[in-house]
C-alpha cells in the first residue's frame, strides 16, 4: 500500500508521530480531542516547530504514538495531546476517528503502525 505524504507549515509545536488537524490554509496544528477534524499524523522526523515545514500522512500506513493501551482493531481518536487512544464516544457523542490500529499497544508512549481511514464514529 502507498502512502500520501503532504508537506504543511506547522501552525504550533507538533510532535512526530502525532495526530493533525488542518489549522487555516496549508497549516496543520496537533490535535486536542476527540472532535478536532483529525487529519493526518505528523510524519516529519522529531517533528515540527512553530513555522516549520511538517511532512503529514494523509493517507496509507503510519506510526502514530499511543496515549493508552488498546487492542489491534481499534478505532482511535486523539487525546488531548494528539496521541491516539480507543475511541469510545457516549451515547448521542461523535469521535473522529483517525484509522484502525494493526498492532495491540500495551501502554502510552507505544509507536504502533495505523492504517489510516478517518471516519466518525457516533456512540
Amino acid at each position: 500500500m502507498s502512502q500520501l505524504i503532504r508537506n504543511y507549515t506547522a501552525a504550533g509545536a507538533i510532535s512526530a508521530r502525532r495526530i493533525v488537524k488542518v489549522s487555516g490554509a496549508g497549516n496543520v496544528a496537533q490535535t486536542t480531542g476527540v472532535s478536532d477534524g483529525l487529519f493526518g499524523i505528523c510524519s516529519q522526523p522529531g517533528g515540527a516547530a512553530l513555522g516549520e515545514r511538517c511532512d503529514t500522512t494523509l493517507t496509507g500506513i503510519e506510526d502514530v504514538e499511543a496515549g493508552a493501551a488498546f487492542a489491534a482493531g481499534a478505532r482511535l481518536t486523539s487525546d488531548a495531546q494528539g496521541r491516539a487512544i480507543n475511541a469510545a464516544p457516549a451515547a448521542g457523542v461523535n469521535n473522529d476517528i483517525i484509522g484502525i490500529a494493526l498492532v495491540d499497544a500495551t501502554a502510552a508512549g507505544d509507536i504502533i503502525p495505523v492504517l489510516i481511514g478517518r471516519q466518525t464514529l457516533q456512540g
